[in-house]
């Protein structure tokens, strides 16, 4: 219900005769419903249904001051405002107690109050717009305006009078009144025309004196009429909404979004900006409890307090809770949402990332599937084959596979053929006796036990692989009867030293070994091991003719086409390969060819400078690779070899049977004789019965591996190992080897590169074969007083040797190119 219908409502209850003498203004709208107009167009048409101008009095409007019952209430109001809080009391029912009654008329006529105030506004702004005009939209409030008239009158100029208007105005709209009067058009008003606005606005004052009145007696009763909107809101904000609303009753019927408007004040804003207007704000926004929020919470705890004024003024209108505790309830259910809207938001916390959408296969389950999975899935030994430790050499384990070893299967520092023991828990192992110690070590020293009842691992044999012999078995018997019997010699009561001469001890060993053996060089490897070498290797002699064939097929390995060079010495091409050897895809060659005595193997040298680079790189860069008992090698040559060797090999172990008489020869000049050395190696430990007849004649070779490789590769190359070293050349002297403080080269705990075979050291021009040196002198292989005694390198040694340059010379069918003109 809106304001004018409220007032309508009024008019049309009232029993008062002179109150039914008002005309009702809403009878003049013309086709358009009370229902559809709001309080600000039901005003303007007030005020337009109204003229004013023809009455000459103030009572011939506003009725209201001099009626009976506004009278009777007036008189009514004096004697209540008199008496004492406490003599007051309200009776059941409500509705038919005095004060309840007086109450209620009070809040009627109050609204009547401000409709009276605002028709004689109405008819103050219609005579004084004659002299100040302007005032009526500078000061839009009816009560300010009436003030102002009241200040002014006809000296408007006056400035003691302006100076007052601080009283009745704001600051701004003052300011804006002194100026427009000095400007304004209006003249004076008649000494009767100025009487008749006087009193007016007394009229108008007095009335708004009666209406406060009225709402500090509304104020006084409130908490007996309506204790629960009391205890939420207070008695002074419950007076003006109940006064304002025409009564309990009607506010109880009044929706919220209306009751949060109840109060609102029109505000002339002369000319400023509207952004920041707030035209709905009324009782409920002023109330503490809202004004005590932040300003952007304002509106919306307003609406929280009106909706919840709407519900406790029901309460109140159906006599509920006389107490109060409802009111009381309500306003902590409000002072509990409003410290919930100023608590700060929750921290966000840091949230995993989702689950990825790629869900794994289903797969299925049951019984058989488990028994499948178990029987055909990867056992931990073969997990642990695939396994490989950081920073440690590789093994090969099978000799017709190259680079197939056993990973971390491998025990220890344990060789061959055993891959795992048994493990053993050392807190519940069982003790055994030093008796049972002595046996167990005994049994191991005479081949081991059967795996029936043994601890050892089940691949344990008395059947042992050598590198002379291939596969050797140990007769366990035999050897504790050997064993026996040189304990009982050496260690028995019965056994005494035996003299010897020295002169005869010495003569008994090589001159090599005790030209060795005075310069120290056995301390670093063990001197059983260069005694079986030595007992072991062929005393074969150089031959220079083969040499200088050697390097024909050496250099027919650096051509496409490798049959001028093969035919020139009346041999034949069995095989030729091509293939990339390493990540820059450089190519590596490699030839077989045989004539009538010899089978000729050669693989070709460096073709680039950006190969010779990647040898240095994979050589300083990566480990060395372990080959099965023969020691490590630098690992580009082994990668070489490993591209090429499985068809060669093949083809090899088949001449091998086909041409029983015919000598092997593995030659290469360069990166060529690195690989042919490690091919006759491998060759030899795969055919062992070969050893007597494959010879090594390698052109420039570099050092290929460490001491191990190098003595292994001696002890299996029976018919013997060249290397041939022209002047200054720097390729043999690279990997550099560890260099002791009297600058020769030292095994270096078998960690450094180190070189194999014989060196033949061509210190010329290599055209007279008078001019070589075997060079069997110390340290052994690195005789310091051959290439090794110079500081100072020379690369072009390395391209030539017996006069020819050996890649151009290869390339061209060997034939030099200075021959061709």
């Amino acid at each position: 219900m809106s304001l004018a219908e409220e007032l309508m409502a009024d008019f049309d209850d009232d029993d008062d005769d002179d109150l039914e003498d008002i005309p009702d203004p809403a009878e003049n709208f013309q086709g358009v419903k009370k229902e559809e107009l709001d309080d600000d167009e039901i005003e303007e048409a007030l005020e337009e249904a109204m003229d004013t101008s023809k009455y000459t009095s103030v009572h011939d409007v506003a009725k209201l001051a001099r009626s009976g019952e506004y009278l009777a209430l007036v008189a009514q109001l004096g004697i209540e405002l008199k008496r004492a809080q406490d003599e007051v009391k309200v009776t059941a029912p409500l509705e038919a107690d005095p004060q309840y009654k007086l109450i209620v008329k009070l809040s009627h006529v109050a609204a009547d109050i401000d409709n009276e105030i605002n028709v004689i506004h109405k008819f103050v702004r219609d005579k004084y717009e004659k002299r100040f005009p302007e005032l009526e939209t500078l000061v839009p409030n009816a009560l300010n305006y009436l003030a102002t008239v009241q200040l002014l009158k006809n000296d408007i100029n006056s400035k003691a009078l302006k100076e007052q208007l601080g009283s009745i105005l704001d600051a701004s709209t003052c300011m804006v009144v002194s100026v427009t009067v000095s400007t304004t058009q209006g003249v004076k008003l008649e000494p009767d025309e100025l009487k008749i606005v006087m009193d007016a606005c007394d009229l108008a004052a007095q009335l708004h004196v009666n209406r406060i009145e009225m709402h500090q007696l509304v104020e006084w009763r409130m908490a007996l009429i309506a204790p629960n909107l009391v205890a939420l809101l207070g008695a002074a904000t419950t007076a003006h909404l109940v006064s304002q609303a025409g009564g309990l009753s009607p506010l109880a019927t009044m929706p919220s979004c209306n009751v949060q408007v109840l109060g609102k004040t029109k505000k002339n804003l002369i000319g400023f900006s509207s952004v920041s207007t707030n035209p709905h704000h009324g009782f409920i926004y002023f109330h503490p409890l809202v004004q005590a929020m932040p300003p952007d919470l304002k509106n919306k705890a307003a609406k929280i307090l009106a909706a919840k004024v709407t519900l406790v003024a029901r309460i109140d209108a159906q006599h509920e809770s006389p107490n109060g505790e409802k009111g009381a309830d309500f306003l902590a259910l409000v002072n509990n949402k409003f410290e919930k809207m100023l608590e700060p938001p929750p921290v966000k916390a840091n949230k995993a990332l989702p689950k990825p959408l790629d869900k794994a296969s289903k797969k299925r389950g049951g019984r058989r599937m488990r028994k499948m999975k178990e029987r055909l899935g990867m056992t931990d030994l073969r997990k642990s084959a695939n396994r490989m430790n950081f920073g440690e050499l590789a093994e090969d384990v099978m000799q017709e596979h190259m680079g197939f070893d056993i990973g971390q299967v491998k025990t220890g520092n344990v060789t061959g053929g055993r891959i795992r023991t048994a493990a053993v828990d050392q807190k519940t192992r069982a003790r055994m006796s030093q008796k049972m110690m002595r046996q167990m070590e005994k049994q191991k020293a005479n081949g081991g036990l059967t795996s029936i009842r043994s601890k050892m691992a089940g691949t344990a044999s008395s059947v042992t692989f050598t590198p002379v012999q291939g596969l050797e078995i140990i007769n366990p018997a035999a050897q504790e009867q050997q064993q026996s019997s040189s304990t009982s010699n050496y260690f028995s009561s019965s056994g005494s030293f035996v003299n010897i001469d020295r002169m005869t001890l010495l003569n008994s060993f090589p001159k090599r070994i005790l030209t060795h053996m005075r310069n120290g060089f056995l301390a670093f490897y063990p001197c059983l091991i260069i005694v079986l070498v030595e007992c072991t290797k062929s005393n074969q002699d150089f031959d220079y003719e083969l040499s200088k064939k050697a390097l024909e097929f050496a250099a027919g390995a650096y051509s496409l086409d490798p049959n001028p060079c093969v035919l020139k010495n009346n041999a034949s091409v069995l095989f030729s390969k091509k293939v990339e050897c390493d990540y820059m895809r450089d190519e590596c060659w490699s030839v077989i060819a045989a004539d009538d005595k010899t089978i000729f193997v050669s693989f070709s040298g460096t073709k680039s400078k950006e190969q010779l680079v990647t040898e240095l790189i994979e050589s300083i860069g990566r480990p060395k690779h372990k080959l099965h008992n023969a020691g490590s090698v630098h690992y580009y040559f082994y990668s070489a070899l490993k591209t090429m060797w499985s068809p060669m090999e093949r083809l090899l172990e088949q001449l091998r049977e086909v041409m029983p008489n015919h000598r092997i020869v593995f030659t290469g000049h360069s990166l060529g004789g690195a690989i042919a050395s490690i091919a006759s190696t491998v060759f030899v430990r795969n055919f062992p019965d070969a050893s007597n007849r494959t010879l090594s004649i390698t052109f420039g070779q570099p050092r290929v591996g460490n001491l191990e490789y190098a003595t292994t590769h001696d002890g299996l190359v029976g018919a013997g190992s060249w290397r041939l070293v022209h002047g200054r050349d720097i390729v043999a002297h690279i990997p550099f080897c560890v260099e002791s403080y009297a600058r020769s080269c030292v095994p270096f705990y078998n960690h450094g590169s180190y070189h194999h075979g014989v060196e033949v050291w061509f210190p010329g021009n290599m055209t007279n074969q008078d001019t070589f040196k075997i060079c069997t002198g110390t340290p052994l292989n690195e005789d310091d007083s051959c290439s090794n005694a110079h500081k100072y390198f020379d690369i072009n040694d390395h391209l030539f040797y017996f006069g020819h340059h050996v890649s151009d010379y290869g390339v061209n069918g060997c034939v030099d190119p200075t021959n061709d003109l």
